[in-house]
């Protein structure tokens, strides 16, 4: 896995799909009777929904997968606008180093 382009899901669920991460993380693996949408796709769930992260390749094909379950096109257009948080951004996390190498989902 390549740990450098994994980004907090957080930021995604916020700035793109225009929810809370709480709710957003439920469709990567489709807890909580969400469709699974994360399948296929690099990414990391934890414990709970803050450590959750998702391959920054990956998320185009995440987002679109959520638009098309929600039927809404404007989704589609917050990803144009979206970019990974940058050191120093008030939403940048660093993929833990303590998980590295953990195998990431799909």
């Amino acid at each position: 896995m390549d740990s450098a382009k994994m980004t907090s899901f957080g930021p995604v669920c916020r700035q793109v799909l225009g929810t809370q991460a709480q709710y957003g993380s439920r469709y990567l693996d489709g807890i909580h009777g969400a469709p699974d949408l994360g399948h296929g796709l690099r990414y990391y769930k934890g414990d709970t929904y803050h450590d959750c992260w998702i391959h920054e390749d990956d998320i185009a094909e995440f987002v679109r997968r959520y638009a098309s379950h929600m039927a809404d096109p404007v989704i589609l257009s917050q990803l144009k606008l979206w970019a990974p948080p940058k050191p120093g951004d008030l939403d940048y996390r660093p993929f833990p180093s303590k998980l590295s190498g953990a195998t990431p989902m799909s």
